[in-house]
C-alpha cells in the first residue's frame, strides 16, 4: 500500500476516528489525536510505509504511542493543556 492510499484510506474509514475515541476514553481531545495521526503520516518517509506488512498495525501503533507516552508531541500539545476537571474525569472513566 502506497502512503498515498493508507492516507486516504484512513482519512476516510469512520473505524480509525473510533479508535481514537476509545483510546482517549471519549474524551474531546480525540479529533486532535485523529488530526495528529494524519500529521504523522504525512511526514513518514514514503519509502517506509510503502515496505509496511501491515499498514493498519502501524498506525494504531502510533495512536497506542502518543496516547501513551508522555513525551510525544500529542502529549505536549494537548494533554499538558487539558483542565484540571477534564483530568480527573478522564481518570475516572480509566479502566
Amino acid at each position: 500500500m502506497t502512503k498515498a492510499e493508507l492516507i486516504n484510506k484512513i482519512s476516510s474509514d469512520e473505524k480509525y476516528k473510533s479508535i481514537c475515541r476509545k483510546l482517549l476514553k471519549g474524551n474531546s481531545l480525540h479529533k486532535d489525536l485523529f488530526q495528529d495521526l494524519m500529521i504523522t503520516l504525512l511526514e513518514y518517509p514514503s519509502e517506509k510505509i510503502d515496505r509496511l506488512e501491515c499498514p493498519e498495525c502501524f498506525v494504531y501503533k502510533i495512536l497506542t504511542n502518543m496516547v501513551n507516552s508522555s513525551t510525544s508531541r500529542f502529549h505536549y500539545k494537548y494533554r499538558l493543556s487539558i483542565s484540571k476537571e477534564e483530568l480527573k474525569g478522564m481518570q475516572e472513566n480509566y479502566d
